[in-house]
């Protein structure tokens, strides 16, 4: 990135614009934006007279690698985390076409060095490349993989091919990376040259470098969906470039390119093209018949569900051959995935398929996309009334071919940007695609997002062509564009906006948060979708648009969006405090360098700490108690300290309050004793650094190398090699970072700390994320000569049952523990409640608790009965009966009254949902029985503080969150939230927080659902909308008590305030934050207002203003000028005579803003 600085004689002022000839966003074109002008030195007239100056700097200056890395589309690689579950052809299928390519591959002796398979959509093409690419991965002849696609803007040109190449090339070898980086350095333009010519630089040379020093590097170079790269010139320059640079160069390689025939390459392969003689040519279509193939494919699939379902004869041969008949192997794929959903009777969903005959001239194919569709409209209908199924799935269809978003946009996805702008609610993507699973998969994104994946081209073709399916009448792609440049144009008209005092900065525009964000999404959108749209389409919209400014207001936002993604570069002074003195015909190159970051660095800010078996986020954590769960631990130890035992993978699953956490922690502490615990990682649904697949690998590959130093170093040197493969498949990740390093060392088996143990898999968000990385671990962790013993605990949800089950990929090969059938905890738990109540009656004061005969075993039957095997039962039962200043003779008698008789019994979960609630009523009924409680809402204060601690209120101000405030604001004692908690230590307790005072966590996972389950909780369930809506009114009441002669002009700190200004100014946060998310409460914004309760908060804000106006001025009365606009509208009507007031002081309040914004 390169800066160019000049001066003007009239203003005296140095100006700096940006360069863009490494700077390269998608959008920057189809913006229209040229180069961004700061100002890096405001000189006074006469004291800084430049002439005929031209001073350049070169700030950031990228190494010739960083260039390459960042010119780079890791969606690409054949091993991309963006192609999870990439189409490979089936096992013992294409046995015939998979042998010539790889004898042909292998033939150092064939003349011909190319190879050109085309063939017709769906006839497997990318399924064979995606096989091949992994073969030669395999036997170590892989150089390099390119996997074009239409769909994905960082892949369907040619701009990215050679420095993907390129980097490829130069990880896999240091030597070639080191030539690559020169060539860069000393020509640093030259991605925006022609293919030819970065080809020869950047890989011919180099590769001959190489070959002349007696090195001969992988060889085999594959190009899937050539097709699929935009222009066919682009397809024809590539093909050119080939012949005439890696061709024509001598080099030993095997060049194997995949391809519909278009014209491009039927030009070049057939008779007078300059490929004809030179390319070897497979045509699919013509000389390879996947019949036999697609048969073998249904027999096992088929196969694999009736294990799974229990009745292998739930299909017939003649099913077989109905579906055979179709030819097309993406039918069969789809017919499996269609069967196959989770839930759905496989039998009733392969009859409705073989009973459908397809209308005359549409294929079988088409007919299964047709029906889908059909039934996921109408099942969509059902619910959301009016809304237009096709057109809304389509916005979201032909908008997933941008994988990602500019950085102007705060949304999390596209997805989430195509919702704000269509005017739906959030991940209303969700609902649309819930009945398509067969056909899309719903993905999560690298920043936590959604992304939308098809899972063929076929699937894209049958929407763009509208004879495939005339009945449903799916939207033509412009008519879908048309629609949602309609929708940016009223997006961006809709807000009221003054374009002539608009603040400097996005995040100053008094819009609320959600308007925003889909005003962001419009002005992204608003470009492309005109482009692609028929114009007569959206003629009269344009017009009208231009008519109300819409192109006004576009001009004046793009370059408040363009500041707030940081494109413009901080301000440089060059000469602090220079005066007097004349500069003429002087130029100064300023280069900053920035060494790469460190590696193990790189690694520890991928991982998650949280997620450690000792982590500290993890206080109090489960273990098995003394004397329980012996014959479980004994065998999990005796398994893993077995390093004979040819299986290397331990499945433990059972239900929730089984145990199952308990026994990861106390086989934790036991390998960490001995010293042989590789590594932990404890997933949690409620951490969001921990409940997704991505930081797994980093974590495992941190703490395997923090045991071993020989293996942190041979990590350390894998991702100095390649920085960028945490953006690689997980399978790829593992390999790389762990398999590999642990190989390279010089006895692997010998690794002293080979245990890895990974618990709550359930509490991985995606059922797919879950069998992808059980997939992974059966690729690479339990590959032949490596230590570890992997030890995975879950609840039985759908991914590991899979793989578990007859016919799963883990069926052999991991010993699975089933905690509910093969474990009865019953013993286990009669000793831990004999044990534990023995000890709290020796503690005890009473008379009877204290008794040799305290407890009689016919209660601890009873228990142990209504436990039903749950260890979080017992353990909460013990918990209550532990707490202070209770009588536990007393308790257990009621607990047994709660417990159903020995022919009642309900579910286990029944039960435990029984003890949570009579816990809870007993503990309201206490708190509101003391006279100063009585008229407090106990359930209400509770949900309060369980909200505050569990999921923030709103996400909200942290000083605001501190459990001391949130007392203060809620009227109620210093210590209140201890008395309120005070009949509830066994399902919760207060920890310290440095950042919440004290923060509320719950002893399991078990009661935060039953909390936020309306089902579950039932009577004793508080919305969370009523809790924010308490903290409103509260806040307001604050605010209205404060007199204003109590407020002082200013003080130096928050502390200084007394005790009802600070809390006023408390609540002033408070308010803001929840009145968003509040049930109505307008008579109290009513009453708020008669007593002039706005001109507080103006007092309050003046105050605080010296020592917090950046906070005042960019949040506080931004938002509160939202808040009061949305009071004025809905108070017209009952109160219009405060109509005027209100008015008059949001206004004041806006003119303060844009006063301040003219300052700065």
């Amino acid at each position: 990135m390169a800066l160019s600085a000049s001066s003007s004689s009239n203003d005296h002022t140095l100006t700096v614009s940006l360069l863009t000839d490494h700077w390269n966003p998608t959008w920057a074109d189809e913006l229209s934006w040229g180069p961004r002008v700061i100002y890096i030195y405001d000189g006074t007239p006469g004291l800084f007279p430049l002439r005929r100056t031209s001073i350049t700097f070169l700030a950031d200056v990228l190494t010739g690698w960083k260039i390459v890395r960042q010119n780079t589309s890791p969606n690409a690689l054949h091993n991309s985390n963006h192609r999870f579950d990439p189409r490979k052809c089936d096992e013992e299928t294409r046995i015939d076409v998979i042998g010539e390519i790889m004898d042909w591959i292998e033939d150092h002796e064939s003349p011909q060095r190319l190879l050109c398979m085309t063939g017709a959509a769906r006839s497997g093409k990318s399924a064979l490349q995606q096989t091949i690419a992994e073969l030669c991965g395999r036997n170590g002849i892989l150089a390099l993989s390119y996997i074009f696609s239409a769909l994905d803007p960082t892949r369907n040109n040619l701009k990215a091919l050679v420095p993907t190449i390129a980097f490829q090339l130069g990880t896999a070898h240091p030597p070639l990376k080191e030539h690559i980086k020169a060539s860069v350095s000393a020509d640093d333009g030259i991605f925006s040259k022609s293919l030819r010519v970065q080809m020869d630089a950047l890989i011919v040379r180099p590769l001959i470098n190489l070959q002349r020093r007696g090195i001969e590097p992988p060889y085999v170079m594959l190009i899937d969906g050539l097709d699929e790269c935009i222009g066919e010139d682009q397809q024809a320059e590539l093909l050119a470039a080939v012949e005439e640079c890696l061709l024509g160069s001598g080099l030993p390689l095997r060049i194997f390119i995949t391809s519909r025939p278009e014209s491009a390459i039927r030009s070049a392969l057939g008779p007078g093209g300059h490929l004809h003689g030179v390319a070897y040519h497979i045509q699919l279509s013509e000389e390879h018949d996947a019949t036999e193939d697609i048969r073998r494919y249904l027999r096992r699939k088929f196969s694999e569900i009736g294990l799974r379902i229990g009745d292998p004869r739930w299909f017939t041969e003649e099913d077989i051959e109905t579906i055979v008949a179709a030819g097309q192997f993406v039918y069969a794929t789809t017919v499996c995935r269609y069967i196959s959903k989770v839930r759905a009777s496989p039998a009733a969903r392969l009859k409705i398929i073989l009973s459908r005959t397809p209308p005359q001239g549409q294929s079988a194919l088409d007919a299964l996309y047709a029906h889908v569709l059909s039934l996921a409209k109408e099942a969509y209908g059902a619910v959301h009334g009016e809304r237009d199924f096709l057109l809304l799935f389509r916005a979201h269809q032909v908008h997933s071919l941008h994988a990602t978003l500019p950085r102007f946009i705060s949304s999390e996805s596209v997805t989430q940007a195509v919702d704000m702008v269509l005017g739906l609610e959030p991940k209303a993507i969700e609902a649309l695609v819930t009945d398509l699973s067969s056909l899309i998969a719903l993905e999560e994104d690298d920043q936590g997002g959604q992304r939308l994946r098809l899972y063929h081209k076929s699937f894209s073709d049958f929407l763009d062509d509208e004879h495939r399916a005339p009945k449903l009448s799916i939207p033509a792609a412009d008519d879908v564009h048309a629609y949602i440049a309609k929708r940016c144009m009223h997006t961006i008209l809709q807000f009221p906006l003054e374009l002539e005092s608009l603040p400097n900065r996005w995040a100053k525009i008094q819009l609320p948060e959600p308007d925003l964000k889909a005003l962001e999404a419009a002005i992204a959108f608003l470009p492309n979708s005109l482009r692609r749209a028929r114009a007569v389409a959206v003629e009269k919209e344009l017009v009208g648009f231009a008519h109300q400014g819409g192109w006004q207001r576009v001009d004046k936002l793009l370059p408040l969006l363009y500041d707030c993604a940081g494109y413009s570069l901080p301000a440089i002074n060059i000469f602090p405090g220079a005066h007097n003195f004349e500069m003429d015909n002087v130029t100064f190159n300023i280069v900053l360098n920035r060494s790469d970051p460190d590696s193990w660095k790189l690694l520890s800010e991928k991982s998650a700490p949280n997620a450690f078996h000792n982590s500290t986020a993890r206080y109090d954590r489960p273990k098995c108690d003394d004397d329980t769960r012996l014959e479980v631990t004994t065998e999990i130890m005796n398994w893993i300290e077995d390093r004979n035992c040819p299986q290397r993978l331990l499945c433990m699953t059972g239900a929730a309050g089984a145990g199952k956490s308990a026994l990861q922690q106390t086989t934790a502490e036991r390998c960490a004793k001995s010293k042989i615990l590789g590594s932990a990682f404890i997933f949690g649904a409620a951490d969001p650094t921990r409940n997704t697949v991505t930081p797994v690998v980093p974590t495992i590959a941190f703490q395997l190398g923090l045991a071993n130093p020989a293996l942190k170093e041979a990590i350390n040197l894998a991702i100095e090699s390649d920085p960028t493969i945490f953006s690689r498949s997980l399978q790829e990740q593992m390999d790389t970072l762990i398999v590999g390093p642990v190989r390279s060392l010089t006895d692997p088996k010998a690794l002293p700390a080979y245990a890895i143990l990974i618990d709550g898999l359930d509490e991985c968000k995606g059922e797919h994320h879950q069998s992808e990385l059980l997939g992974a671990i059966k690729e690479c962790l339990l590959a032949d000569g490596l230590p570890f013993r992997v030890f995975i605990a879950s609840r039985p949800e759908w991914a590991i049952r899979r793989e578990l089950d007859p016919g799963g990929d883990l069926h052999e090969l991991a010993y699975h523990i089933q905690l509910n059938d093969k474990y009865d905890a019953t013993a286990d738990i009669r000793r831990y409640l004999w044990r534990r109540l023995r000890e709290i009656g020796r503690r005890s004061r009473g008379f009877e608790a204290r008794s040799h005969l305290w407890p009689a075993a016919e209660d601890i039957e009873i228990l142990v009965r209504a436990a039903s095997g749950q260890f979080i039962y017992a353990a909460t039962v013990v918990k209550y009966m532990s707490e202070p200043r209770v009588d536990p003779f007393d308790r257990l008698r009621t607990v047994i009254g709660w417990t159903p008789a020995e022919d009642q019994l309900a579910r286990p979960f029944e039960i435990l949902d029984r003890l949570y609630t009579n816990i809870l009523s007993e503990a309201k009924a206490a708190y509101e029985a003391v006279d100063i409680y009585t008229r407090r809402d106990f359930l209400l204060l509770f949900k309060a503080y369980h909200m505050k601690d569990t999921k923030g209120l709103s996400g909200l101000d942290l000083c605001f969150n501190h459990t001391m405030r949130l007392n203060a604001v809620l009227g109620l004692e210093e210590w209140a939230h201890e008395s309120l908690i005070s009949d509830l230590q066994s399902l919760v307790i207060y920890e310290p927080s440095q950042v919440h005072g004290f923060k509320l966590r719950s002893y399991h996972r078990s009661f935060l659902e039953f909390m936020e389950n309306e089902s579950r909780s039932q009577a004793l369930f508080v919305p969370t909308s009523r809790v924010y809506a308490h903290i409103a009114k509260c806040s307001l009441q604050n605010i209205s008590r404060c007199p204003l002669t109590s407020i002082p002009d200013s003080y130096a700190h928050l502390e200084d305030l007394s005790t009802t200004p600070r809390t006023a100014l408390t609540s002033v946060f408070a308010f803001m934050i929840c009145i968003l998310g509040a049930a109505p409460i307008d008579d109290e914004i009513i009453d708020f207002s008669r007593k002039q309760g706005w001109d507080t908060i103006d007092k309050l804000l003046s105050s605080i203003e010296h020592i917090q106006n950046r906070w005042v001025h960019e949040v506080m009365l931004p938002r509160l000028v939202d808040i009061l606009s949305a009071s004025i509208y809905r108070v017209r009507d009952e109160a219009p005579e405060l109509v005027a007031a209100l008015v008059e002081r949001r206004e004041k309040w806006r003119l303060d803003l844009r006063e301040r914004d003219s300052k700065t």
